[in-house]
């Protein structure tokens, strides 16, 4: 059996993020709040020109 790397996070989020979220969730073909979350950081981390794919220590990290 395969075993997958995983992290938790628990983050705190204003209310009016967490209901927007609950709208998109709704609204659009997201099945969870999990699922939209993790969708959003790999388009921001692509966005950056870093693949959650590989080692994060392999990938340059863009400067400001």
């Amino acid at each position: 059996m395969l075993k997958r790397k995983t992290a938790t996070w628990n983050i705190q989020v204003p209310k009016a993020l967490d209901e927007a979220v609950n709208v998109v969730v709704a609204k659009y073909w997201h099945y969870t709040k999990v699922e939209f979350i993790r969708e959003a950081v790999r388009e921001k981390l692509k966005s950056l020109g870093i693949s959650p794919a590989e080692p994060f220590k392999d990938t340059p990290i863009p400067e400001n």
